[in-house]
């Protein structure tokens, strides 16, 4: 949803087709990687040691295939790339209390359009979820700035809508693990809305044609 508004024509017809018929291979490729950075941000102290071990161990896994391998590398890349800029960034602070996200399917809908959100961690202060984290892995299409911001803006709205909570702009991050940037959500949260409607709409006008 991110990369379509801002997309060819030719790849938002291969968004649109990707998520009427997905893989479920896209989503597994990156699995330990997100454990082990959920795992990361659930430490107190965020010991970069979780992360290291982590590489240590997948780099001593035997694959069982050639996709096996992919993985695993892909995995050792991830994990390698999220080091290289975490420390130093905001998302480290002590005064963050981070939780375990929603690992069940998250969606909200929109203009006609299911839209999966599930954030990967959440960010809470006295008991009261206040923001999350999405962790975006893709390498082919990194995230550009406007975005990242509609990822965000589905985010926001998302975290909103079930908590009932006023959601600060400033505590729902995206972060592109192999851009090595981290964005957070836009303040003109209205305007980016209004454009993902209209994506949206466009989206289902074409979702049977498909």
């Amino acid at each position: 949803m991110g990369e379509y508004p801002f997309a060819s024509p030719t790849r938002r017809s291969r968004i649109i087709y990707d998520a009427k018929y997905p893989k479920s291979f896209i989503t597994a490729r990156y699995s330990k990687a997100e454990a082990s950075i959920k795992e990361f941000f659930l430490n107190k102290y965020r010991d970069r040691k979780l992360i290291t071990q982590s590489i240590e161990e997948l780099t001593n896994l035997k694959p069982t295939s050639k996709y096996h391998n992919e993985v695993i590398y892909s995995c050792i890349e991830a994990l390698t790339e999220f080091l290289k800029f975490i420390e130093g960034s905001e998302l480290v602070e002590n005064d963050k209390d981070y939780f375990d996200g929603i690992s069940k399917s998250a969606s909200i809908k929109i203009s006609g359009v299911e839209i999966s959100i599930r954030p990967e961690i959440l960010i809470q202060d006295k008991g009261k979820v206040t923001g999350g984290v999405k962790l975006y892995f893709a390498k082919t299409y990194p995230l550009t700035k406007p975005s990242a911001e509609f990822i965000g803006t589905l985010l926001m709205k998302y975290l909103k809508e079930q908590t009932g909570s006023d959601i600060k702009a400033r505590n729902c991050f995206v972060i592109d693990i192999f851009n090595k940037t981290i964005y957070t959500a836009p303040k003109a949260y209205s305007k980016r809305l209004l454009e993902i409607e209209a994506a949206c709409e466009e989206i289902s006008s074409r979702w049977s044609s498909i």
